[in-house]
């Protein structure tokens, strides 16, 4: 029961991630079917009192990406557990909560994050530390329910929806962001 905010499919079609908000206080929880029988894989631990934002699989689909209302976490679909601590916590220096996520299309380690004021990190899954952050001085507000994060086929541009003008950014190490 309850609604779902995200979903994903790990790569080769293996697993369907349903992130299922089950109410405003009880919380939400992840779900994994096959998605050729119908039948469920597992679930991972209930989420109390959050919300889940966003799920990504890596492109092994060895690992999954959760963002939830104050936690995100990466977690090893072979055995259906958490397996590195929440990178988005680690640091002193994230004031706002993740609400996407985007894995780089050619490793399995490196996750970007859009933190809720639009600053998106790029983080080391395996080392939990962030190796480089982009903002954007453009202050448009953003809809968090609406967000979407997506690398460049060459990982050299990251591009972001869910500006209330409707427009996108594009974030570059060179130039930061361009909207």
């Amino acid at each position: 029961p309850g609604y779902v905010r995200a979903l994903d499919f790990s790569p080769r079609d293996a697993i369907l991630a349903v992130g299922c908000n089950v109410g405003l206080r009880s919380g939400s929880s992840i779900r994994l079917w096959d998605p050729t029988t119908g039948l469920p894989l597992g679930e991972l631990e209930e989420i109390l009192g959050e919300h889940t934002w966003d799920l990504r699989f890596s492109p092994d689909g060895a690992n999954l990406a959760s963002a939830h209302n104050e936690t995100a976490r990466t977690w090893d679909t072979t055995i259906l557990q958490a397996n590195r601590p929440n990178p988005a916590s680690t640091s002193d220096a994230v004031q706002t909560l993740v609400r996407a996520f985007a894995f780089s299309p050619h490793d399995n380690d490196v996750l970007a994050a859009v933190l809720e004021d639009g600053t998106v990190q790029i983080w080391n899954v395996v080392s939990s530390e962030a190796v480089f952050t982009m903002r954007c001085p453009d202050t448009t507000p953003l809809d968090a329910r609406k967000m979407v994060l997506k690398w460049s086929p060459d990982e050299s541009r990251l591009a972001l929806s869910g500006r209330e003008d409707h427009s996108i950014v594009l974030y570059d190490r060179e130039r930061n962001c361009s909207s």
